[in-house]
């Protein structure tokens, strides 16, 4: 007998049945709220959609999919998009970020004003002026005056050798017939 490789792995009825206690408290309340929804919707019921919703919400809490569910049914009379439930658990997440992101700064804020009152704590300005008295406490040492460098001052540049023109002239003579004498070796 060949098996369909396409077709679904048949569940046993327990299995589907949601109202059974051995399934996750967040299937039980998507089952409800679906069911809810639905009645509310006069809609009919869709196993295939039901379970898309399982597998899209399964890990989420149970109070969470009911009160997205319940904000849908106040805004909505339809059955809702997959998305729009996913969009109103989202913001929710979002919303209860910020108000613990808050309520950290809020605790940290106050630790800083008790440690601030108990004295561990120095303010900034404080800081400021005890570093101000500090430097001004110490003595820089007074500036290096540079001693004498010949090096640095400036000078004429003046060549090695000074060749009058009558020596300059007979060099490049010299310099010229040494060039013939190589160009006739060559030749």
């Amino acid at each position: 007998m060949a098996m369909k490789h396409d077709a679904l792995v048949p569940q046993p009825e327990d299995a589907r049945d949601l109202s059974n206690p051995s399934v996750a408290p967040s299937a039980q309340s998507i089952a409800r709220q679906l069911h809810i929804t639905r009645m509310n919707a006069k809609s009919e019921a869709d196993p295939d959609l039901d379970e898309e919703f399982l597998r899209e919400f399964w890990m989420e809490d149970a109070d969470v999919i009911e009160w997205a569910f319940r904000e849908f049914r106040r805004s909505c009379k339809f059955m809702p998009a997959i998305s729009e439930i996913r969009e109103r658990i989202d913001g929710l997440k979002r919303k209860q970020l910020k108000k613990e992101e808050r309520d950290a700064q809020r605790d940290e804020k106050k630790q800083t004003e008790a440690a601030r009152a108990a004295g561990e704590l120095v303010p900034i300005a404080e800081l400021r002026q005890r570093l101000a008295e500090v430097v001004g406490r110490c003595r820089m040492p007074a500036p290096v005056q540079p001693r004498f460098n010949p090096v640095l001052l400036p000078r004429p540049v003046l060549p090695a050798v000074q060749f009058t023109a009558e020596e300059i002239k007979a060099r490049k003579e010299g310099e010229r017939a040494e060039i013939e004498r190589y160009k006739k070796h060559d030749d």
